[in-house]
């Protein structure tokens, strides 16, 4: 298997850096449908980053269906490079779609997230522009 690597000097989180290195992986045919994935303590020594950056990205790609933990097996690819072809793996879509989530796990509704960006942007514009 291709090694999962990661920059760190990269303005890209390293959660979402591992998550994009194994999408391209499975879209690459490098990694297979049963392919066996390093364990997340695997690779938090390998990269030198904290365990559960590497759970977060392993959560994130097995809620979208790209890969399944099996209890005392290991991790491994759920899903074909044809299924994964559809899946976005742009960090902004992983970036909203946390946020996304964040704000409907609070409550915020739709119209006031628009509004909250909205004057965001505007603060940051008049302040760097």
């Amino acid at each position: 298997m291709a090694d999962i690597i990661i920059d760190g000097t990269a303005d890209v989180p390293i959660w979402i850096q591992i998550r994009n290195r194994i999408i391209y992986l499975i879209r690459s045919g490098q990694l297979a449908e049963g392919d066996r994935l390093p364990s997340v303590r695997e690779v938090a020594v390998k990269q030198n980053v904290n365990f559960n950056t590497v759970a977060k990205a392993y959560k994130d790609l097995e809620r979208d269906g790209l890969i399944q933990t099996k209890r005392g097996s290991g991790t491994f690819v759920a899903s074909t490079a044809q299924q994964v072809g559809t899946l976005s793996d742009s960090p902004l879509d992983v970036l909203i779609d946390e946020l996304l989530e964040s704000a409907d796990s609070r409550g915020i509704g739709d119209d006031e997230l628009l509004f909250q960006i909205q004057r965001r942007l505007e603060t940051r514009r008049a302040n760097h522009g």
